[in-house]
């Protein structure tokens, strides 16, 4: 018959005492590596909180808990809004969902409120701008007659022009300002084009762009007018090329 071996008696409250406190501390872990609300021992109650699943990437597993968040793409995500890690892993690439257009029986258009607007081969047409558009991305075509925008109430902070071929012309419509603070030219002007939007509040970084665009398009007769409200006029180099392309044949007018 096997004879287990008699359990340790500690012989004095000293001894058993200082045994025990041993035993405790091989098994007690530190409040913050115990989950929250729960307790070791009955002394030690953690402080660690795990978060929810709503709270974690999906497919991250923290401790026993499995993620469950899905990040939009950017193509869902609004224009310029980021998101994920850090908050800037995922740039938003779609444009303002909020945008209006409509076309009225006479053929006249009409833009509310977005972020960013996108106006692509828009042909010889009335525009009358009803909202507040952040920035505007204009891109003609050859053979346009001519696209003028009209403010009816609204507002637009800034006019990309990503192409403007030869005898395209964006203005104003005669309309007078329409609260542009920056027009930037990221295209080669084509010759016989023309921009005319007078009263507004235009950087110089704005003016002698355009002053750039034009020389950059070796153009002749395009027509160009950034006069009136308080924008800048042309320095430095913007005003030799100013010069340049009314040398050239171009009628050319700013402040």
């Amino acid at each position: 018959m096997k004879i287990n071996p008699a359990p340790a008696v500690y012989d004095n409250a000293a001894v058993a005492a200082a045994q025990l406190a041993t035993d405790v501390a091989a098994v007690t872990a530190a409040k913050a590596d115990v989950r929250d609300g729960t307790q070791i021992i009955g002394a030690v109650a953690g402080t660690c909180a795990v978060p929810t699943a709503s709270q974690v990437l999906n497919g991250i597993d923290v401790d026993a808990t499995a993620g469950n968040v899905t990040l939009p793409g950017a193509a869902t995500l609004t224009r310029g809004v980021q998101c994920g890690v850090n908050g800037t892993s995922i740039t938003g690439t779609y444009d303002d969902p909020d945008v209006e257009i409509a076309q009225d029986d006479d053929g006249y258009w009409f833009f509310h409120d977005a972020t960013v607007l996108n106006l692509t081969l828009l042909r010889g047409a009335w525009a009358y701008v009803v909202g507040n558009i952040g920035t505007m991305n204009y891109t003609g075509g050859a053979f346009d007659s001519g696209t003028s925008l009209n403010v009816d109430g609204g507002s637009i902070n800034k006019i990309v022009v990503e192409d403007l071929p030869g005898w395209d012309i964006l203005d104003d419509g005669g309309s007078g300002s329409l609260g542009l603070t920056e027009l930037a030219i990221n295209c080669t002007l084509g010759d016989g084009c023309g921009i005319s939007f007078t009263g507004n509040d235009f950087d110089v970084a704005s003016v002698n762009g355009l002053m750039a665009a034009l020389i950059a398009g070796g153009c002749t007769n395009a027509t160009v007018d950034v006069s009136g409200g308080t924008s800048a006029a042309p320095s430095g180099q913007g005003i030799t090329d100013k010069a340049d392309a009314i040398t050239a044949g171009c009628s050319v007018v700013t402040n």
